[in-house]
């Protein structure tokens, strides 16, 4: 019976360490979840994300459309007015 009970005490007490260090991860895990949900951190992100995607589409279509000019200048097709306007911008020397 002694045994039975030296065990349980032992038991216990690591039951109790493990359970403050448990709630010490918590208690830290707790805190770093309400860093990252704050209004201004998630303003940052949404912010940088839009002017991100902005720019990348802005560059996106600019080597898109000089791609298309190039193209059309070399095949001959430059009455379209976008691309006229846009060929004698770039490619001055190519008319």
């Amino acid at each position: 019976m002694k045994t039975r009970l030296r065990k349980n005490a032992k038991a216990s007490l690591t039951s109790d360490a493990t359970e403050e260090q448990l709630i010490s991860v918590l208690n830290e895990l707790e805190h770093e979840v309400e860093k990252q949900n704050s209004w201004r951190l998630v303003f940052l992100r949404g912010t940088i994300h839009g002017l991100g995607t902005v720019i990348g589409a802005t560059v996106l279509i600019a080597i898109i459309a000089s791609v298309l000019a190039v193209v059309f200048n070399l095949f001959g097709i430059s009455d379209v007015p976008f691309l006229s306007g846009l060929l004698e911008k770039n490619f001055p020397d190519n008319r």
